[in-house]
């Protein structure tokens, strides 16, 4: 009997020294629930969430790991946890992907065995107070875009794009260009850039708007686009992409060769039949289809671009397709020779004037390659190059 009751008392204290909360020791990971706090946003740029444990965790390493994809863990982005009892902490995220919806989990780890408990997922939608608008005017070698800055981040010491052929570009990430404003401050503000030294032609891009505030940078949303000089859909190049459709219309495509009459009969025309002014000329882009039609209305005869020009059918585009571009779609033409896709090698006509006698054409070799002149419009020694838009 004596030694019966002996076993007993030892099992009970073998029982005892097991146990965990009860007897004031630490719980082991697997008897712990973990619950993560619902977040908050502050201010428009931080998260405030943490998490709640149903035992004491003074000796786990604590916080929230984060995402702005589903199923976020420790071994991605973590916010350390500051202690507020024995069983909840608080963390606080900043920020950096506007626009986006954050996912997060709280855990707990195990510093002796690395072991981690997680809690369950949660998430915010965090407002797109930093926006890149759509990129637009599209040429072998620039673009412009709008951004728009909120005012959570109107204190930035930096603000500005960043533009890269990866996804998602960063400041600072390899292969990219970071291009500042020159003042700081919120509201929108416009991106007007013509530089092959940021862009190449025939190039798909990635590009987002982004303020830094403190050490942080923060990104708005991204937008791609392709820079001109490809072949577009009649076999010609495309010299010129608005960003999107308006008035029927989004890309400029020039033709393969120069403007024919006939076979070869007539291989260099004059701008207009007479030396008075035309209604309803322009200069700008998405203007020339017009312009055409304008002059063709006054002077149908084959020795007038315009009119030759819009009879053309060429690649099975016809019934006023090809037109004489106007003299800054010219400009964006010219490009091409520029990135050596096409040689024009002539004093090329416009569609507009630059008076009632008067018209513009664009020198395309020598010292003066891609420089705007006058000439006489009934002078018959220029050159045309059809282009349509589609």
């Amino acid at each position: 009997m004596k030694k019966a009751l002996k076993i007993s008392v030892l099992l009970g204290i073998t029982f005892f020294l097991g146990c965990s909360s009860d007897g004031g020791g630490t719980p082991s990971i697997s008897e712990i629930t973990l619950t993560t706090t619902t977040p908050q946003l502050v201010g428009g740029i931080n998260i405030t969430s943490g998490g709640h444990a149903s035992k004491n965790i003074n000796n786990y390493y604590s916080g929230v790991c984060y995402s702005t994809s589903p199923g976020p863990t420790i071994l991605g982005s973590v916010a350390p946890g500051t202690s507020l009892s024995n069983t909840d902490f608080a963390s606080s995220i900043v920020v950096s992907e506007l626009g986006s919806t954050y996912y997060m989990k709280a855990y707990i780890q195990d510093p002796s065995t690395s072991e981690v408990k997680y809690g369950n997922e949660v998430s915010i939608s965090i407002p797109l107070s930093l926006s890149t608008g759509i990129v637009k005017g599209i040429s072998t070698n620039g673009f412009n875009v709008d951004i728009t800055i909120g005012s959570d981040l109107s204190t930035n010491t930096e603000r500005g794009v960043v533009i890269g052929v990866g996804n998602n570009p960063r400041v600072g990430d390899a292969g990219t260009h970071t291009l500042p404003l020159a003042d700081n401050g919120a509201g929108t503000f416009n991106f007007n850039i013509e530089n092959y030294n940021y862009v190449n032609a025939n190039t798909n891009y990635y590009i987002r708007s982004y303020a830094k505030m403190g050490d942080t940078y923060f990104y708005g949303n991204q937008q791609s686009f392709r820079t001109a000089g490809y072949i577009g859909g009649s076999g010609g190049y495309i010299f010129y992409d608005k960003g999107e459709t308006t008035n029927g219309w989004r890309y400029l495509e020039a033709y393969s060769s120069r403007l024919f009459y006939g076979n070869t009969t007539i291989d260099y025309f004059q701008y207009s039949c007479n030396t008075t002014f035309t209604s309803g000329i322009s200069n700008e882009i998405g203007t020339g289809l017009e312009n055409s039609h304008a002059i063709k209305n006054i002077c149908n005869y084959n020795n007038i671009a315009c009119a030759v020009c819009l009879d053309k059918t060429y690649n099975g585009q016809t019934n006023g397709s090809w037109f004489v571009p106007s003299i800054n779609e010219l400009k964006q033409l010219y490009k091409l020779q520029v990135i050596g896709v096409v040689n024009f090698s002539y004093t090329l006509l416009s569609s507009s004037q630059s008076s009632d006698t008067s018209a513009y054409v664009l020198e395309t070799y020598g010292t003066n390659a891609g420089t705007e002149t006058s000439v006489t419009k009934t002078s018959q020694n220029y050159a045309a190059w059809p282009v349509r838009r589609y």
